[in-house]
């Protein structure tokens, strides 16, 4: 989880790297971690929501990769993320489908672009697991 580095390498949360450093800085390291991934292989990388989008770090993360776009609706991804107060905001709006509708817009046309399979988020983890695997395997 590119998420799960960065924290790593910063020794801290994303919530306080945003908080005392901003957006910038964590969007350097989120660069810095997905250069550091380019040399894996047979690993799977779940990255952040933004890492793809940004064009410094698409190289890295699709060369000799297989990517997958977890298509899923803003109105999901909002069920899903349980606990939003560990999330620093995005955009500053005051609604949380509100966000997460404006990042979709936003990154939608690049999650596809990148990807070399898109896979609609409409089951169970279990089932959308072993839809993953029949792809990757």
């Amino acid at each position: 989880d590119l998420d799960d580095e960065i924290e790593k390498l910063a020794n801290s949360s994303i919530a306080e790297i945003v908080e005392k450093q901003g957006w910038k800085h964590f969007r350097n390291l989120e660069t810095q971690v997905c250069k550091n991934t380019s040399t894996l292989t047979n690993t799977v990388i779940a990255t952040g929501g933004g890492a793809i989008v940004n064009p410094k770090n698409q190289p890295a993360l699709t060369k000799n990769n297989f990517v997958i776009y977890l298509e899923r609706s803003p109105e999901d991804c909002v069920k899903y993320i349980e606990d939003f107060s560990t999330r620093p905001s995005l955009t500053n709006l005051n609604s949380h489908l509100r966000e997460m509708k404006k990042l979709y817009k936003e990154r939608h046309t690049a999650y596809q672009t990148t990807a070399d399979k898109i896979l609609k988020r409409k089951h169970s983890l279990e089932k959308d697991a072993q839809m993953i695997k029949e792809h990757i395997s």
